[in-house]
């Protein structure tokens, strides 16, 4: 979207653009993605484009980024850094997800993880609100609640979007052509009975609102200008 031009983030910006991956699961000129088998770092346009990333306000954003990429990037920014739609790699072990130091490494920069509902990234493909939870929970207790936030990816036009990835089978990692299963999602409405759970393992109120939103805003807060 940028044409390999660092200055079109603050046209991005301008147009209301507020967060931004350095990469979609595979390389781009900035950083390798998730699934890349290299697992190389920050290219040189990489890190000029988090410098003007942190100079404009544009919240560096590291879900499908690659573990060495996301290491540096975070290392690098100086400002708040989001894994938006992500979940723990310890309770499901798949590239897409984000290891704990990756975690503690974003927290410590004052960002925050976004609990993601699709089904390839949860246990069991289980989307259940109590199986979420245990994302929320995990991260809670490596971080605190004040790193979590809620980032489902929720598709709504779901037999689309399968017919799309059937037809085009190089458009997405080989790991969700061979898990369709995997292709449910936590819905919204079910956000009600997480917020439940959360009330009976005695979250304090402060921090429910926090994971619903206020984590977010408050990384935005760091970030834009």
């Amino acid at each position: 979207m940028l044409g390999g031009k660092v200055t079109n983030v603050k046209l991005f910006y301008d147009l209301g653009i507020r967060h931004m991956l350095l990469a979609k699961d595979y390389r781009s000129k900035a950083a390798d993605g998730c699934f890349e088998p290299s697992n190389a770092g920050l290219s040189l346009y990489g890190r000029s484009l988090i410098k003007e990333m942190n100079r404009v306000g544009m919240i560096v954003d590291l879900t499908h980024t690659g573990y060495k990429s996301s290491i540096e990037a975070i290392e690098l920014s100086t400002k708040p850094v989001i894994f938006s739609h992500s979940n723990p790699y310890k309770l499901r072990k798949t590239n897409r997800n984000i290891k704990d130091d990756q975690i503690k490494k974003c927290a410590k920069s004052g960002g925050l993880i976004g609990v993601v509902g699709f089904g390839h990234f949860l246990k069991n493909n289980d989307i259940s609100p109590e199986n979420f939870y245990n994302n929320i929970e995990y991260i809670c207790n490596l971080v605190g609640p004040k790193h979590v936030g809620l980032g489902l990816d929720y598709v709504y036009y779901q037999k689309q979007f399968l017919k799309q990835v059937k037809s085009n089978k190089f458009g997405l990692p080989k790991e969700y052509l061979d898990n369709m299963s995997g292709f449910i999602y936590f819905e919204p409405e079910k956000i009600y009975d997480v917020v439940n759970i959360l009330i009976k393992k005695n979250y304090k109120l402060k921090d429910i609102k926090g994971i619903l939103g206020g984590n977010f805003l408050r990384v935005a807060s760091k970030n834009w200008k």
